[in-house]
């Protein structure tokens, strides 16, 4: 299981830092590819495998969101 601290991502809030996110969102988007490759089918992981792919997700669509992404 992978245990990465990002740089600005321990607490995403509206606080957070729109410069961080050429940063953030490829370690995530790496983070994201990982995890579905080593679990190609959620449905069947386990709960808390489960639970990081969905944070993992969110903070994507944070990032994006609020820092207007693609």
């Amino acid at each position: 299981m992978m245990t990465e601290n990002f740089s600005s991502l321990s607490d995403l809030s509206s606080e957070y830092d729109c410069s961080q996110a050429n940063h953030d969102v490829p370690q995530l988007k790496e983070q994201l590819a990982s995890l579905k490759s080593q679990y190609p089918d959620p449905a069947a992981a386990s709960q808390p495998i489960q639970e990081q792919l969905n944070h993992v997700e969110n903070q994507l669509h944070f990032i994006k969101n609020k820092c207007r992404l693609n």
